[in-house]
């Protein structure tokens, strides 16, 4: 994925993308628990779609999360970091075999919220 940032200084920003599971390899599996489910080809479930890994030319990972995923599809937000000015960067996306190696690229981003410090919820 290309990254192309129009204005005139270094950019980070966040950037969402649908991103097909078929072509990642992400098929086949309806359940949480790994088993092939024939009727359900095109199934993706929340274990497949976290094994969704954002690489940039170095190969160094970019946090991102997976915001939902159904159909087939997975909507995925990563953080695109020092996009240069008037240029672009970009980024690899890639099915890691197993959740453990996923797991290399760090803690996954959940997007949970935490009260203000001092302040009860």
């Amino acid at each position: 994925m290309t990254v192309h940032n129009p204005v005139s200084w270094t950019r980070t920003d966040l950037v969402r993308v649908s991103v097909d599971a078929a072509a990642l390899g992400l098929t086949g599996l309806a359940g949480l628990t790994g088993l092939a489910v024939p009727s359900a080809p095109s199934a993706l479930n929340a274990a497949q779609a976290h094994r969704i890994t954002v690489r940039d030319a170095g190969g160094r990972c970019a946090p991102a999360h997976v915001e939902a995923a159904a159909g087939g599809r997975a909507e995925l937000l990563f953080l695109a970091e020092d996009v240069p000015s008037l240029g672009y960067r970009t980024w690899w996306l890639e099915a890691a075999e197993s959740s453990d190696e996923a797991a290399d690229c760090g803690p996954a981003v959940t997007g949970g919220w935490t009260g203000a410090p001092g302040r009860s919820s």
